[in-house]
């Protein structure tokens, strides 16, 4: 078995980095050749992407590289919006796009985007990029970033400027760029431009750009029988080991990175002394507090106090925190007053029960499934969920 050199590396690197599309040809150390284009180095693994998703490949079961000539340039986007294979090689080629890995595609099961399956990449951490429906023609591609970058506004332009980028149509890219970046859903043509807000339903924590065919999304819509057959559960999916042959395999690593299949549950010790467990994250507000609920009760947590890792993870700013903060000190003192007085009162604030909570436990997501099957519909549409490592 022989390993790549470093100068291997660094050639491989180059030839992705170049604007020239080539077709490489991966001989494996077990004889079995597989051709795409290398797009990206991940420390010691490289990403080959195929025309139906991405294969990753350590040093040490890579024999050789043969590098073909160049294909004919690429055409330019004609269509509304691309294949996945242009669609990943422009997300390639962003700067923010650093460690761009493939990630299990959680089955989603709220919103415009219930039971589709689809691709996922996250990259930089918390950026993700999500393909839905037949891949040589999408029903839709979204770009969203989760915790800390939901308020980056430089980020959310990042996403928005790489679906612009993979637009073919003037006109659209014109809708794209004048929707509010704080809620907005555009329609023109029969395709969907929307801006997803973290405190929707659907969002799962994450604020995204979407655009999407409803038409083709309800033509590759799996069904609760062709769900069962085309997923695997969670904790199966991690079952064997990373870059094993089996094609439902994923790392542990590579489980955490995928979105929550259900709602993310906390556990902590109120100020009262009170412990509560599997207490579910219903929103955040404001960038200041999380409301929970658990059966008929329920409160809120200030995210000023938790530790720092979870202010981040759910997004926390300090300064329009601190404006919140003070409206509800000013709510609270007027309750008090009002009620010293014997006159009429409102509550507080939104949500009564413990408003300050301490030993806060990271949220946790269990059950839930991937897509790792693709399937024919009566149509004929071929809607593949992706393509592991060999």
């Amino acid at each position: 078995m022989r390993k790549l050199t470093s100068a291997t590396y660094v050639l491989v690197f180059l030839l992705a980095s170049c604007l020239e599309v080539r077709t490489e040809t991966v001989v494996l150390s077990s004889g079995k050749t597989i051709n795409g284009t290398i797009i990206r180095t991940n420390g010691n693994d490289l990403m080959l992407l195929t025309d139906y998703g991405t294969f990753n490949f350590g040093s040490d079961n890579i024999k050789e590289i043969k590098s073909a000539n160049p294909e004919a340039a690429e055409a330019p986007i004609t269509k509304r919006f691309p294949e996945f294979k242009t669609a990943v090689l422009a997300l390639s080629r962003q700067a923010w796009a650093t460690y761009l890995a493939q990630i299990p595609a959680t089955v989603i099961d709220k919103g415009m985007f219930r039971n589709e399956p689809y691709v996922s990449f996250r990259c930089n951490e918390d950026y993700e990029v999500n393909v839905y429906g037949d891949l040589k023609d999408p029903a839709a591609i979204e770009a969203g970033v989760y915790r800390k970058l939901v308020i980056d506004d430089s980020a959310k332009m990042s996403c928005l400027h790489f679906i612009e980028s993979i637009l073919g149509d003037a006109a659209d890219k014109e809708v794209l760029r004048n929707l509010s970046h704080e809620k907005d859903l555009k329609v023109r043509n029969g395709i969907t431009f929307e801006i997803t807000p973290p405190t929707d339903e659907d969002a799962y924590q994450g604020w995204w750009i979407s655009v999407f065919s409803e038409k083709k999304l309800n033509q590759s819509r799996a069904s609760e029988k062709e769900l069962r057959d085309i997923t695997i559960a969670k904790a199966g999916a991690t079952k064997s080991t990373k870059g094993g042959d089996d094609a439902s395999s994923w790392s542990a690593e590579e489980m955490k990175r995928a979105r929550p299949s259900n709602a993310e549950t906390i556990s902590f010790i109120s100020s009262s002394g009170e412990v509560v467990t599997n207490a579910e994250v219903v929103r955040v507000v404001d960038n200041a507090y999380i409301i929970w609920r658990r059966g008929a009760s329920g409160g809120m947590v200030r995210l000023a106090d938790l530790p720092e890792s979870l202010r981040s993870r759910f997004g926390y700013d300090a300064a329009k925190a601190a404006g919140s903060y003070a409206a509800e000190e000013q709510r609270k003192a007027q309750f008090a007053q009002e009620r010293n007085q014997g006159a009429p009162t409102v509550p507080a604030s939104g949500l009564s029960g413990e408003s300050g909570y301490s030993d806060y436990v990271s949220p946790t997501s269990d059950g839930g499934r991937v897509f790792v099957n693709g399937y024919t519909r009566k149509d004929g549409t071929y809607v593949q969920s992706y393509t592991r490592r060999k």
